[in-house]
């Protein structure tokens, strides 16, 4: 496993966790649609980091 894998792996997850912060703040204040939105970019951002150990990337969504 290179280091440069797992600090990319480390930085994406890093990403997911305040994207999934932001869509509980939503959901709190009652902004379903944009909750919705961050939990689906913190699970795109989650599943970069596992496929960046496979060496796999997409840019988009």
């Amino acid at each position: 496993m290179d280091g440069t894998e797992k600090d990319l792996a480390k930085y994406r997850i890093e990403k997911a966790k305040g994207d999934l912060e932001t869509a509980k703040i939503n959901f709190d204040s009652g902004k379903f649609a944009q909750s919705i939105n961050r939990s689906y970019y913190a699970m795109f951002h989650i599943t970069r980091a596992l496929l960046a150990f496979d060496r796999f990337d997409s840019s988009t969504p």
